[in-house]
């Protein structure tokens, strides 16, 4: 049954959505007092935005070895794909 999310987009839409769900949780925890349009201006004006996309790819560990747990090689390759992707997105941020 596991054998149909076997694929590699639906690791690369895991890898996707938990992040931002990562990103959505801390928010809701830590400012929820201010709206998102704040929120993100914080982001940007105290240049911390980068630090925290890393700390949201976090998110993407346990969705690996989940993956791994139950044999779905190719939906964890899906995983790593958009971790690197976030990390060069990440870097390419950091440079500018």
């Amino acid at each position: 049954m596991l054998n149909k999310y076997n694929k590699w987009w639906v690791g690369l839409m895991a890898g996707f959505i938990s992040p931002v769900i990562a990103f959505l949780v801390y928010y809701s925890l830590n400012y929820s007092h201010m709206g998102m349009y704040k929120f993100f201006r914080y982001l940007i004006n105290g240049n911390i935005y980068t630090q925290l996309m890393s700390l949201c790819v976090i998110a993407n560990l346990p969705m690996f070895f989940i993956f791994i747990q139950f044999h779905m090689y190719n939906s964890a390759r899906g995983v790593v794909l958009m971790t690197i992707v976030y990390t060069v997105a990440n870097f390419i941020l950091k440079i500018v």
